[in-house]
């Protein structure tokens, strides 16, 4: 009687404890939140996660965090639930992220700071600003780019070359898709001649023309950065897309600058990938660990300049890395992950970082947990022959070249929520990855 009693007692505080959890502890089942609101949550039990859905209808910038007294840590994820930035908030309770984001569906995880001991109440604000009230004050759904120099306009294909004119959405000239799949070229195409914008010279003052779509010429391959709304050459990415400062019409190659006339706008309804340009954006200012599975898991370390899989420790220097700006650097010496070529096999060094150094230039995907390095566009690789060795190879969907980047300022050896979805049941240790989920040995 006593063991029934128990049972029922059991399935009783069960019961409750699902009726009376506000918001579901599984992505799927994720509360939809308006991009411009605050709602009201609560970590009701040790353990307990909380997921929210928005959608964003256009490019711009979403920041996100909660108010209260309650000690939070929140996660910013794509629409596939892969990781995209993480935040603790400090010295604060309350996490707060601000992030560049492009239409589509993002998810928003969180839980108490103390995940294994912490409960109470918090409300989750949301903030979204869109990039179209910044840009050339049009409210157009053509997939165009704008600026805001010299008056405004369009980037529009006149004859062959790039130049800024007043928008006008019956211009089918003025169309341009930016197709930014990180596995392959991105690029800025007319759809109606299927002409890309091409550097002709790397000089300054080069003019930019149109010229038909080519999947391997890289003189097409651009990177924006939403942070500074500038198109990156990715081949030498010390050089941007600018208008010409004398005629103010011409689009020109010129080396990087904070100057209005290099920064760009892309319009709503301007074709790209939602995944991928969360990704490539990442930017997470925090002391981090990445983290590799491969051959029995480590954190890539510098040991005497060159990259390595090493053994994870919470108090090893050469292990803290901080991701910036599409750098991957040592904060303690602030020297960055370095290509010295792009042949396969080169190995990754540590070198003095440099803001427009195409050698330390990667993206990361946060679906593929994949470093592509973009000008070689091939990816971080952890040796398979030494297994010790980070070094650059072309990229593949194998375990040596999956990353997860970390917080190494929790005191314990914690991946990324999204590291831990599907390899470590809630509640176990999260050291488990470490030692489960072997890495098979990859040869070349």
């Amino acid at each position: 009687m006593k063991k029934v009693i128990g049972l029922l007692l059991f399935l009783a505080t069960t019961v409750c404890v699902f009726a009376t959890d506000d918001h579901s502890d599984v992505r799927i089942l994720a509360t939809l939140i308006n991009p411009n609101s605050t709602t009201p949550g609560r970590i009701n039990t040790i353990g307990d996660v909380d997921f929210f859905k928005v959608q964003i209808p256009r490019a711009g910038t979403l920041t996100i965090g909660t108010t209260g007294s309650t000690n939070t840590y929140g996660s910013l994820l794509d629409s596939e639930g892969g990781y995209i930035v993480a935040n603790d908030g400090g010295l604060s309770n309350n996490f707060r992220i601000s992030r560049s984001v492009t239409a589509g569906i993002y998810y928003i995880r969180v839980r108490h700071l103390f995940y294994m001991t912490g409960t109470g109440p918090y409300s989750l604000v949301s903030q979204f600003t869109s990039d179209q009230t910044e840009g050339s004050n049009n409210t157009s759904t053509k997939p165009r780019i704008s600026t805001r120099a010299f008056g405004g306009g369009c980037i529009t294909k006149v004859g062959n070359y790039a130049k800024r004119q007043t928008c006008n959405d019956s211009n089918t000239q003025q169309n341009l898709e930016y197709s930014i799949n990180r596995l392959k070229n991105p690029r800025l195409k007319n759809p109606s001649s299927n002409q890309c914008l091409t550097v002709q010279s790397h000089d300054n003052g080069s003019k930019i023309v149109f010229t038909p779509c080519q999947e391997d010429n890289q003189e097409q391959n651009f990177f924006y950065h939403r942070d500074t709304r500038k198109f990156v050459h990715t081949t030498f990415s010390n050089k941007c897309l600018d208008i010409h400062g004398g005629n103010r019409t011409d689009l020109i190659l010129w080396s990087c600058h904070g100057g209005v006339n290099q920064q760009f706008y892309i319009q709503p309804g301007t074709k790209q990938s939602n995944t991928d340009s969360s990704a490539s954006q990442r930017s997470i200012n925090m002391e981090l660990h990445m983290f590799t599975r491969a051959f029995g898991g480590g954190c890539v370390t510098n040991v005497g300049g060159y990259a390595k899989k090493q053994s994870c420790s919470t108090s090893n220097t050469q292990q803290k890395l901080e991701y910036s700006n599409n750098h991957i650097k040592n904060p303690s010496n602030n020297k960055c992950l370095t290509v010295q070529s792009h042949d396969n096999g080169s190995k990754i060094t540590y070198t003095q970082c440099q803001a427009n150094s195409a050698a330390q230039t990667f993206s990361y995907n946060g679906t593929r947990k994949q470093f592509m390095h973009t000008a070689s566009h091939k990816c971080l690789d952890v040796h398979g022959g030494n297994r010790t060795d980070l070094i650059l190879w072309g990229c593949h969907s194998n375990v040596n070249q999956q990353f997860y980047i970390r917080q190494s300022n929790t005191g314990n050896a914690t991946p990324p929520d999204s590291a831990l979805r599907g390899s470590v049941s809630r509640g176990s240790s999260n050291m488990g990855l470490v030692g489960s989920n072997r890495a098979r040995h990859i040869g070349r």
